[in-house]
């Protein structure tokens, strides 16, 4: 069978039972051959197929294909018809000049084939390929000039790439071919769980793809990659140009989505120009507006933001640059243990490729009644944070805040050991309360559909407590404060001590304008009934 394949021009062998009958006359270098041959159980290179049948006749340059089958479990590809073919003992690789204007007339059929064996040609690129396929094409014109009619059917295909990380199943596709023009009557695939629709046409030139004109498309489905992002997506895409140089040019808008980047996928890049090119290596452009509706969620473990804007993808596909802005809704940031929530915040990208985005985000959190604000800014690399208060505190001070929940900034040696033996149990609490109750605020606040949980402790020195494991001190204070956002603008909080009944303070803020904020808070000041306090503030940020 080497030989044979050899023969034919044919570099890897063909392997198999076989039997055949050969008959040569004439010329050794234009010979006269008939010629027919069947492999049983037969494999080529990664192939498998149940029988092969070829019967032919060349005579002056023509190879006549009387009987092509190739079946594999009842699936078969059939071919017959003529083509110029030079046959050469000596291993002549380069089709003459002569066979170019030399006419084709040959008829591919099709019926119900696995196109698993199309793969072992692409193995660099294709690592599976499979689905049920129907055709019936008729190759006509010339060498030089090749003319393909007919059309394909594919059923429930499946492909994976070595390049792409995801795969594509249920591929459906129904392709109509007129002098060379394919007409995309139907086609449709997912990626996970997300369909795609196609329509358009494209020419051949050679029998390769050049003149793209495709739309592509999706109905508002859910797209979802593993557990790190998922959305509604309406997706509105036109291809044109060449296959190996397209210009891709729409509209993705997202709604209802959620960005999680846990500890595990910190290894996927954030650069867009890597990730762009590990899953293409196209030469071509791109122009694609993506839209953030409805709010797309972004979280870690250090933050929680409502993301709505746009921005666009723009430049060469191997190199693309991000332009626009996300401005921050609603959301919370984290820092020393602390839960800061965004007043006010965006995220801007001029030219970016995603790590140079530039940051604008102002957050706040309340502290033993003082307000610390926390300015976030510059790119995501090497941001620029600084911390304010009100009232006015320095920034050690402020950091005392964060550390302990009390200001000991400031305090002379005397002063800070007094405090030290007479608060030491507070402190511990404190600090326990930091690395471990702040831990657990955040699931008791998701669990109850909250964005703000807090619990207060602080312990006050008194002979004879009761306290076993802290002997001479009491609980003072247990407090609370939950809070939720009834739109982007509104945010409303309550907190009270759980050991005085019938105090408690009622805040709601309500953001007027992105830099104007009006905040009522409504405390009662007694258990009697009847003592409350009413307060306003307008706060404007320049």
């Amino acid at each position: 069978m080497s030989q044979l394949s050899n023969l034919f021009g044919i570099e890897d062998e063909i392997k198999g039972l076989v039997s055949f009958d050969a008959e040569a006359s004439g010329d050794i270098d234009s010979p006269d051959i008939s010629f027919s041959a069947k492999v049983e159980k037969g494999k080529f290179q990664d192939f498998i197929f149940d029988n092969f049948t070829f019967e032919a006749l060349y005579n002056q340059d023509i190879l006549e294909v009387k009987q092509f089958v190739l079946d594999k479990e009842g699936h078969q590809i059939k071919g017959k018809g003529k083509i110029p073919y030079q046959f050469s003992s000596i291993g002549k690789e380069k089709v003459a000049s002569s066979l170019s204007d030399i006419p084709i007339d040959f008829i591919l059929t099709l019926e119900n084939a696995d196109l698993s064996f199309i793969s072992m040609f692409f193995k660099e690129d294709i690592k599976q390929l499979q689905g049920l396929t129907n055709a019936e094409l008729e190759l006509s014109g010339t060498l030089n000039q090749p003319i393909l009619n007919g059309s394909i059917v594919l059923t429930d295909g499946e492909v994976e790439l070595y390049e792409l990380p995801a795969k594509i199943n249920g591929l459906n596709v129904s392709l109509r071919v007129e002098d060379n023009l394919v007409k995309i009557e139907d086609m449709n695939f997912q990626i996970d769980q997300y369909r795609i629709y196609t329509s358009g046409e494209f020419a051949l030139k050679n029998l390769q793809l050049q003149d793209l004109n495709i739309n592509i498309w999706s109905n508002k489905e859910e797209i979802l990659y593993q557990d790190i992002f998922q959305a509604q997506a309406d997706l509105k895409v036109k291809l044109t140009g060449p296959f190996t140089s397209p210009h891709i040019e729409g509209i993705l808008t997202l709604s209802q989505g959620e960005f999680n980047w846990e500890e595990n996928n910190k290894d996927i890049p954030l650069n867009s120009s890597e990730l762009l090119s590990k899953l293409i290596d196209l030469k071509g452009d791109i122009d694609l507006e993506v839209k953030i509706l409805d709010h797309l969620i972004a979280k870690t473990s250090d933050f929680n933001l409502k993301l709505a804007g746009s921005v666009k993808v723009q430049g060469a596909l191997s190199a693309p640059k991000l332009n626009g802005g996300l401005q921050i809704k609603q959301g919370y940031v984290t820092f020393l243990d602390k839960r800061f929530r965004v007043s006010d915040g965006k995220i801007i990208f001029v030219d970016s490729t995603g790590e140079d985005m530039i940051l604008d985000l102002r957050a706040k959190t309340e502290i033993d009644d003082i307000d610390v604000f926390v300015n976030i800014s510059g790119i995501l690399a090497q941001p620029i944070i600084a911390f304010s208060s009100s009232p006015l505190l320095s920034e050690s001070e402020i950091i005392s805040l964060l550390m302990f929940n009390k200001n000991y900034a400031g305090l002379i040696e005397g002063e800070m050991e007094t405090i030290l033996k007479e608060e030491m149990i507070n402190l511990i609490a404190q600090g326990l309360s930091i690395r471990f109750l702040n831990q657990i605020e955040d699931e008791i606040a998701n669990s109850l559909g909250l964005d703000e949980f807090k619990i207060e402790t602080i312990f006050k020195k008194e002979e004879g407590s009761d306290l076993v494991f802290f002997p001479g001190f009491a609980l003072e204070t247990l407090a609370f404060k939950i809070g939720k956002y009834f739109s982007e603008n509104f945010y409303l909080s309550y907190s009270a001590p759980l050991f005085e009944m019938g105090i408690g303070d009622l805040e709601l803020e309500y953001k007027l304008e992105n830099d104007l904020t009006l905040s009522t808070q409504i405390g009662s000041v007694g258990s009697q009934d009847g003592q409350f306090e009413l307060k306003f503030e307008l706060q404007y940020e320049f």
